[in-house]
């Protein structure tokens, strides 16, 4: 089971006592600190497809092995074409996390 939800704005980044203690923190999507390098014949067909004549509702699936960058491109991608007069608005599907049962 799926939950649709509005696309989120990016978190509060950690502190400097937490970047410190565990420096990989920085590297976390959810953060947006690093910026969002190169793929630009990838973003320019992303972009492409959102001007395209799909219509007023389209879906595109973006998948690959993680560590990959999906979630960044995702966000990279909404965070710019979510203002404007040519705006997308942009949800994601999450699968809730487990929780605990007893036995």
């Amino acid at each position: 089971m799926y939950r649709v939800e509005a696309f989120p704005s990016p978190r509060s980044r950690p502190g400097v006592e937490q970047a410190r203690a565990q420096p990989s923190r920085l590297l976390l999507s959810r953060y947006e600190v690093v910026p969002f390098p190169g793929r630009d014949v990838l973003v320019q067909k992303l972009v492409d497809w959102m001007g395209g004549p799909e219509g007023p509702v389209s879906v595109r699936l973006v998948h690959g092995p993680g560590g990959q960058g999906k979630t960044r491109l995702a966000a990279f991608l909404a965070r710019e074409h979510t203002a404007g007069a040519q705006s997308w608005q942009v949800w994601q599907a999450r699968q809730p996390l487990p929780t605990a049962t007893s036995p």
